[in-house]
């Protein structure tokens, strides 16, 4: 482990992943590799958030390593949500803090993004339904994704249902957080708009002779949130035909012994 990108998710980690993975950084953890490239991480993600946030179990040195072993660089969540543990685990990492030009703009990003995520995949009232009986049908209804359990606990952990609210005083208080966890290490403050120059410079690295990389802005997000609403509400569609399966092949059954 070489460098940990301990900034907020919608900070420009995507884009600085690509970004170290052409530097030679290989591989570079991000909140796709659970999500999408090996969701059975999502298994020891689970422990982790466990032992951190609902003080169940430890998570020690070995176990980041048998995790993140394989990786020189972390980006983004669920990274971000460790940066104390990860500091500890690998002391000798360089430290890297992604920005955005205010909290304000981090705030309204994420509302504009990971918020429409969340109330597609796991909307607050179907997490704790409460007594409402038609919550509790769209939570039988609802289809999970392979990294469900990781994706919710994550969520609660990070406070990802009151970000509208507060927010700005979240990317204050995490962006302080890590200044100081990095007080002792080589450190940089930086923002993907800046591009190669401050990048490379502090890795020691040659400036690439290609534009530094763009991905996943807000054009990109909502492309694929348009997509992931077709793929829930098919999996609304087959849930419900499994539902109604039942009955409707007991009624037949019925019908058949009765002639």
């Amino acid at each position: 482990m070489e460098v940990l990108c301990l900034g907020l998710e919608r900070t420009g980690t995507l884009s600085l992943r690509a970004a170290l993975l052409h530097l030679g950084y290989f591989d570079v953890y991000h909140m796709s590799s659970p999500m999408i490239e090996n969701p059975p991480d999502c298994e020891m993600w689970v422990e982790a958030i466990d032992a951190k946030f609902n003080h169940k179990g430890h998570f020690p040195k070995e176990k980041w390593d048998k995790l993140l072993g394989h990786c020189m660089a972390v980006t983004d969540q669920p990274a971000a949500s460790f940066a104390n543990e990860l500091v500890e685990a690998y002391p000798n990492a360089k430290v890297i803090l992604t920005v955005r030009d205010s909290p304000e703009a981090w705030r309204e990003s994420v509302v504009q993004t990971i918020g429409k995520l969340i109330q597609i995949v796991s909307p607050k009232h179907i997490r704790e339904p409460g007594w409402n009986p038609v919550y509790h049908l769209q939570r039988l209804l609802a289809p999970r994704l392979p990294a469900q359990e990781f994706f919710d606990k994550l969520l609660v952990a990070h406070g990802g249902d009151g970000v509208a609210e507060e927010g700005v005083q979240m990317y204050l208080e995490h962006n302080e957080m890590v200044r100081r966890l990095a007080q002792s290490k080589q450190f940089l403050e930086y923002s993907v708009k800046d591009r190669w120059g401050p990048l490379c410079k502090f890795l020691g690295k040659p400036v690439p002779d290609i534009p530094f990389p763009r991905i996943n802005d807000s054009a990109d997000y909502a492309k694929m949130l348009t997509k992931l609403r077709i793929y829930i509400a098919l999996g609304y569609g087959v849930n419900l035909l499994k539902v109604l399966a039942i009955p409707i092949l007991a009624v037949g059954a019925m019908y058949y012994l009765r002639e």
